[in-house]
């Protein structure tokens, strides 16, 4: 079932429980028909509950903005563990812009939304994708194990991590 069909059976009561991603959890959190009950970093820990994609076709034509995007991203990423994850301040700063630009509208939904897990260096924990790939291949989602080293480019995330640094 893909998410906005999840929001939908939530909603009509065809289900009782689901997994979601933002915005989603955010849009049937305002809509009353569910709420976050445990982070996907709590169920399995190290497993990332946000990636970043970028098409080939424009990284290839555009490096240079898909390296400026990756460096944008990852700036974000770290306002967004400095606030919400470190408790440095800047959260107000952050639910404003969300509540600005997603469907959700209500700053209370979003700030009750905001608790999964980033790390503020762009790291990747391979070994839960591979043992997610297993799951996926052993129920039948999926053919075959992708190999990870061709579909996950790190270059843009180290341009990135020469140009801001490393959060220690």
């Amino acid at each position: 079932m893909i998410f906005p069909d999840i929001v939908a059976a939530l909603t009509n009561r065809a289900i009782d429980s689901a997994f979601l991603v933002q915005p989603f959890i955010g849009i049937s959190a305002a809509q009353g028909t569910s709420q976050l009950v445990i982070p996907t970093g709590h169920v399995v820990p190290g497993m990332p509950s946000l990636l970043a994609l970028m098409g080939a076709e424009f990284t290839r034509q555009q490096p240079e903005a898909a390296r400026r995007y990756v460096t944008a991203q990852l700036r974000g990423t770290r306002d967004f563990w400095r606030a919400f994850m470190k408790n440095e301040g800047g959260q107000a700063e952050i639910i404003d812009i969300l509540v600005k630009y997603l469907p959700i509208k209500d700053p209370a939904v979003v700030a009750r939304t905001m608790n999964f897990s980033v790390d503020p260096n762009g790291e990747l924990n391979e070994s839960r994708l591979n043992e997610a790939q297993d799951y996926f291949v052993r129920i039948g989602n999926q053919q075959q194990r992708l190999d990870l080293s061709r579909v996950i480019d790190y270059s843009y995330r180290d341009y990135a991590l020469q140009r801001l640094g490393r959060v220690q």
